[in-house]
Parts: structure tokens; sequence; C-alpha cells
């Protein structure tokens, strides 16, 4: 008896720890994110910063970029150590009042306020907040002003550090994606109406799951993957590939060089290439049905050619935003197609003649073109009787 009770006062000793560590890690996140907004303020107020060996907006930037990677050191230590250990504690501290008859059953009364998003949706705002703070700063100081506080120092500093400062903003936007999709342990969900209903062996299921769970979990662990790569494909699969391939792409190509060669027009585009290795290589994928095909390229370029034209002065936002968006597109229109993503940076980053089509870039090639690949693929992918294609239309 005496036994369980020290090991129960001992459970209740590393709670209290662990919590008191948490606190002292949300002062340190305070103090570091005012250190960082301090040191920004106290360099936007700085005149004479023509005297300074680097240019002002780099070290502005590099300010938020070591406040960021602050936060996010903090953040994983809060995440992946202190509020998985106090997980393990409560879950084990939940076991012991199962075994012990005479404990008080306080976790298992905690456990469903415990289980609300209420508390993870605070600690993750807590520090993604002050974050996308920093990035708004270091975005505008990078639009804002890209001639005067990124001008080199003739006599003390050479290089232009504009490139650098792109580099650093988004490794603070891989920061607080890393933390916004990051997805914290919770307790078990346990229909508890009483104090004593603890006392089953629900809970001491519930208590081993997350024990289990915490074991496994681990950022770096499911880097390692969980099969093997599939067999590979026969000689038929290979052949017919190719021929689908050759077909398609010389139909897209022959349109391009003797149709509309005299035109404005152009019907081959990088992104086909890709097209093709789905259409005529996994024809039984999701991503190489009609519908994502002939939807993935026209949302694509009509988002691309909308992108260049809103910020074809800053061409490295309007490409990012370009793909980032498509693949946002096709996924809520269910017309998610890879080759989609490279249509949409054509559309930023190709030459003149492309730019000069604007819309019209969404119709030909990207529709035409793909509409032009897939009746190739109906006809060439149903020859062979263990083929079949497409899996669905709509």
């Amino acid at each position: 008896m005496m036994d369980q009770f020290e090991r129960y006062c001992k459970l209740c000793e590393m709670e209290e720890r662990c919590h008191s560590r948490t606190v002292y890690l949300k002062v340190l996140a305070s103090a570091w994110i005012m250190a960082a907004l301090v040191m920004a303020g106290l360099l936007f107020n700085a005149y004479d910063h023509d005297t300074w060996p680097l240019p002002l907006g780099f070290l502005l930037i590099t300010v938020m970029t070591l406040g960021s990677l602050g936060l996010l050191t903090l953040w994983g230590l809060d995440h992946f150590v202190f509020w998985r250990q106090w997980k393990a504690l409560s879950a084990a501290g939940r076991q012991l009042e199962t075994d012990a008859h005479d404990t008080p059953a306080m976790r298992s009364i905690m456990l469903p306020m415990q289980g609300k998003p209420g508390p993870i949706l605070w600690m993750r705002c807590f520090y993604t907040a002050p974050l996308l703070v920093f990035i708004l700063l270091s975005g505008a100081v990078l639009i804002g002003g890209a001639d005067r506080l990124f001008a080199p120092h003739p006599d003390l500093f050479s290089l232009d550090m504009h490139y650098l400062s792109i580099v650093l903003v988004l490794l603070q936007l891989s920061a607080a994606i890393g933390m916004i999709t990051a997805r914290p342990v919770r307790m078990p969900q346990t229909d508890i109406s009483s104090p004593t209903a603890s006392k089953t062996s629900a809970v001491s299921n519930d208590a081993k799951e997350v024990l289990d769970g915490l074991a496994k979990v681990g950022y770096f662990k499911k880097m390692k993957g969980i099969t093997q790569s599939p067999p590979s494909v026969g000689i038929s699969e290979i052949v017919w590939s190719w021929i689908g391939a050759f077909i398609g792409i010389a139909a897209v190509a022959f349109a391009n060089y003797n149709i509309i060669d005299e035109t404005d027009l152009v019907m081959v585009i990088g992104s086909f290439g890709a097209t093709a290795v789905l259409l005529y290589g996994a024809i039984k994928s999701p991503l190489a049905q009609p519908r994502n095909c002939l939807g993935g390229h026209i949302i694509s370029a009509v988002i691309g050619v909308t992108c260049y034209k809103l910020f074809h002065t800053h061409m490295w936002i309007a490409s990012s935003f370009a793909v980032a968006t498509a693949i946002a597109a096709m996924h809520a229109t269910k017309t998610l197609h890879p080759p989609g993503g490279a249509t949409a940076l054509i559309a930023v980053i190709g030459s003149s003649k492309i730019h000069n089509l604007g819309y019209l870039y969404a119709l030909i090639p990207a529709g035409l073109g793909a509409a032009i690949m897939l009746v190739v693929a109906l006809f060439v992918n149903n020859i062979h009787h263990r083929r079949r294609y497409p899996e669905f239309w709509i």
C-alpha cells in the first residue's frame, strides 16, 4: 500500500516538474520574440546604415530568420519533448489509478477536457502567430526595399544579398509550414460519466495505446518509408508505353511544327512530357484519368497566366504562387495532375511567345494539346487485351 502511494506521489512530482519546464519554455519563447522585434526596430531606426558592411535589408531579414529558427527550436522542445512527456505521464497516472482502487480518478475525470483542441490550438498559435509576423515583415522588406535596402556598399561589401535574403524568407516559410502541419499527440477519447468509470479495462488499454504511440512517433522516422518499391513491369507494358508516348508526342509536335508553325500559337510545352508518362505509362493511376488530364492542364494554365499578370515584376513570387495555387485548385476540383504544376510554371517563366498568348494559353496549347494526347491514349491503351483505359471519366 505504501509503495503504491509513493509511486503516486512520485508521478505527481514528475507531472509538476514537466509543467514548470513548459512554463519556462514559454517565457524563453516570449523573450526571444521580443528580442527579435526590438532588434528589428533598432535596425529600422538606424539612419546611418550606409556605413554598415552588410545591406540593411539583409540584416533585417537575418534577424527575422534567427527569430523564426529560435521559435522553431523552442516549439520543437515543447511539442516533441515536454508535451509528449506530459501525455505519457498522464497515461501512466491513469494506469496507476486503475490498478490502485483507493487512489482518486482525477486524470480520468480530466480526460474529456484534455482531449479538446483548445489547449492544442492555443499552443500552436503561441508559436505560429509571431512566426507569421516575422514572415510578413521579411516579405515587406524584400518586396518594398529591393533597390534601397539591398544595395551593396561599394567600399565595404560588394555582393548583392538580395537573393540570399529570398532563401532566408523561404526558410522561414518552411518553418511555419512545419509548425502548422505537425500533428500533436492527443489523449484517447473515452466516454466518462462518473469518477468510477475509470476503473475499467478501457482505461488500461487507452493508456497502453498512448504509450505505444509515443514510442513510435518520430519526425525523422517517417522518412524511412514503410514498404519496398513495386516490382518491375513486363515487356509488353514497356512496349505499349513507348508506342503510346511516341504517337502522342508526335501528334502534338506535328501540329506545332507543321500546322501552326507560321502563326503566333504554340502547341508543345514541357509539361506534356510528364503527361505522356502518366497517360501511357501509368494508365491505372487516378492522376492519369481524362478528368485530371484535361482539368489539371486548363485550370493550372489559367492560374499561371493570372499570376504572371499580377506579379510579373517579381517573377519568384509569380512562379511559386502559380504552382502552389494550381496544386490547391486541382485538389479542390478533384483534377490533380502533376504536369499541371509545370503548365502553371511555364505560363510564368515561358518565352515572350507564351506570354503574348494571354489566357488563350489555357486553350492552346494547354487544353488542345492535352486533348490530342488523351485521344491517342484512348486508342493505344485499349489495343492490348490486358490494358484498359480510362478507369473513370467524371
